[in-house]
């Protein structure tokens, strides 16, 4: 009795560490991220359990299971590989794992970038850029994979003083990268 009391725990335990990854599509295309993660994670990509960012919003693993967007809202969908110690850097010890970046239509409207919350400036090679031509700069093949080559630094403030050196906006970070000169 208590080796059956034993499985039925193991098994409920460990049925709450998968994750589905779900789109809101009733069809084929509702496992569509989860198909992605699993290619990504066979190539050797990213490990299990990557660092999921929608819209510039890291999700929380009680967020992974079903989304709220469908196939159709994706606009851009990128694989940063495991082990990018840049993206540690700025999104955490997660980050070393492989980050999926999403974004969706209803994000490609926004004008103010938010990460955690915190509306985020991008200053490259001293200007200001918006996230995408961020990310166009750290991904110029747009291959879904960070290009080590091009960053000289990077840095994240987030201190006010520090800040007030870049922009009078209120800004809660500014992101600053300096590039490569070919």
């Amino acid at each position: 009795m208590k080796i059956y009391l034993l499985i039925i725990f193991m098994l409920i335990t460990f049925a709450g560490y998968s994750q589905n990854y779900y789109l809101a599509d009733e069809d084929s295309n509702k496992t569509m991220i989860a198909d992605i993660i699993k290619a990504a994670i066979t190539e050797g990509r990213i490990k299990e359990k990557p660092l999921i960012v929608v819209n510039e919003r890291v999700l929380y693993e009680k967020e992974l299971d079903n989304f709220d967007f469908f196939k159709s809202d994706i606009v851009v969908l990128e694989i940063i590989d495991k082990g990018d110690k840049q993206m540690a850097g700025f999104y955490g010890e997660k980050a070393l794992n492989g980050i999926l970046f999403i974004e969706t239509k209803r994000f490609e409207r926004l004008d103010e970038v938010t990460i955690y919350g915190k509306s985020v400036l991008f200053i490259v090679d001293g200007k200001e850029v918006s996230r995408k031509k961020y990310h166009n700069i750290l991904d110029p093949d747009n291959d879904g994979r960070a290009d080590p080559g091009i960053l000289e630094s990077i840095s994240v403030l987030r201190k006010k003083k520090d800040i007030a050196k870049y922009t009078p906006k209120n800004y809660q970070t500014v992101v600053v990268v300096g590039t490569r000169k070919n």
